[in-house]
């Protein structure tokens, strides 16, 4: 079978005038048509697809997708896969090329497994789901597992060789051993990555063989002595077999963690949650709420629904400015969501004509006065209002979370 008019011409192609635009036309293109793909059939090309929102979310980490690949390929309306030309002086086998490309492929409105990349003079195809039957082979050894499973997920998480958020490569102790009381205990292991934020040490990972055991015995117990070594001293250790990953706490005996490889995307939060810088700088971030706004967003529903709420409790509510007031309601959806809701100047009188009589007065002298803010100091201080709401226009971003408001529309 022939795919090209005529044999391609290599020096042709190292030729500084063979751009990314020539290894579309020229290269991609003929290899597309002839899988059968077009612009007009059902097997269907799209050219560089424009994302709605250009960022994928990772716990309260925002990640912005800095590329539109050239194609997106679809089979009867499903994504199937997308391939982006490079010139061919670029790197399409490791770096920013296939990290950027993975980033689009997850996205939500893309999510394909497989994503494509040629410069010229290579292609490269890349399957982001992770292959178990690949890693329980026995070519799949320990340097596998650190390059194709742990440094993904280190990078992943916000680390780094070149940043505060820092990787340590296989750091040597000074004293290698420990001291209880009179017996030294020789330490045998030098961990894979030490892991540092802010030149402070917080975790270390090691990576062992898919056949290795990293819940119990010689692996967990040698990667403690390591963790609580005096040049060290960090809480937590992880060790991953390819297969599994288990994070384990100083204090704890058993794992604080253990999940399956394939598991990593539907369980990133609470990966992330542990281990992102952010868990080590301000590790009470996570403990809000996610925000019902977004989330409905996310999910996909319909934006311009309205919602009808009845005998809601209200513990708090504050006066933002001279015309806008907000209050919070918990929210099961999926998982218990955290709502905001807004509601200006007209409204407060169906407002607070809900409010029971005996706390009517508190209420209103509270949001005239510093700090603007009533709040229940127990349950017989909140009280229960009904009325109707829709999403508001503006995601609200601040240093630790984006939210979206919803919009008071009347109090029933």
């Amino acid at each position: 079978m022939r795919i090209f008019d005529e044999k391609i011409n290599i020096k042709a192609i190292q030729h500084n005038s063979f751009k990314e635009d020539s290894v579309r036309e020229e290269i991609v293109s003929p290899i597309l048509k002839q899988l059968g793909y077009s612009a007009f059939k059902s097997n269907r090309i799209i050219r560089s697809k424009n994302l709605e929102h250009p960022y994928i979310q990772f716990g309260t980490k925002k990640e912005n997708i800095s590329i539109i690949p050239d194609y997106l390929i679809q089979v009867d309306n499903n994504n199937v896969f997308i391939i982006d030309a490079k010139a061919p002086s670029e790197n399409i086998l490791k770096g920013k090329n296939p990290e950027q490309a993975f980033s689009y492929a997850i996205h939500r409105e893309v999510r394909v497994e497989k994503y494509v990349l040629c410069n010229g003079l290579e292609l490269v195809v890349f399957d982001e789901k992770i292959n178990i039957k690949a890693i329980q082979h026995n070519s799949f050894k320990e340097d596998s597992v650190r390059e194709e499973i742990v440094s993904p997920i280190l990078k992943q998480l916000g680390y780094s060789a070149f940043k505060s958020n820092r990787i340590i490569r296989s750091k040597n102790l000074e004293h290698p051993y420990i001291q209880f009381g009179t017996k030294k205990e020789n330490i045998s292991i030098i961990p894979d990555y030490l892991i540092q934020v802010d030149n402070n040490n917080v975790f270390i990972i090691d990576a062992k063989a898919p056949s290795e055991n990293i819940l119990k015995g010689k692996n967990p117990e040698q990667a403690f002595s390591y963790a609580i070594h005096r040049e060290v001293r960090v809480e937590k250790y992880v060790l991953c077999n390819g297969l599994e990953l288990v994070v384990f706490d100083v204090n704890d005996i058993k794992p604080i963690v253990h999940l399956k490889i394939n598991e990593i995307e539907e369980k990133w939060e609470e990966v992330y949650r542990l281990l992102s810088p952010l868990a080590f700088t301000k590790p009470h971030i996570f403990d809000y709420k996610p925000d019902f706004g977004i989330w409905w967003l996310k999910s996909g529903m319909n934006p311009s629904m309205k919602f009808y709420f009845y005998d809601s409790g209200i513990g708090t509510i504050a006066r933002v400015d001279e015309e806008i007031f907000t209050f919070t309601l918990t929210i099961p959806f999926e998982k218990e969501c955290l709502a905001s809701f807004d509601f200006n100047k007209k409204h407060f009188d169906s407002f607070i004509a809900q409010v029971p009589e005996d706390k009517r007065d508190k209420v209103k002298s509270s949001l005239t006065r510093y700090p603007f803010k009533y709040g229940a100091e127990s349950e017989t201080d909140s009280f229960k209002v009904s009325f109707s709401a829709i999403l508001g226009p503006f995601v609200m971003e601040n240093e630790n979370e984006a939210y979206l408001p919803l919009k008071v529309v009347d109090f029933l």
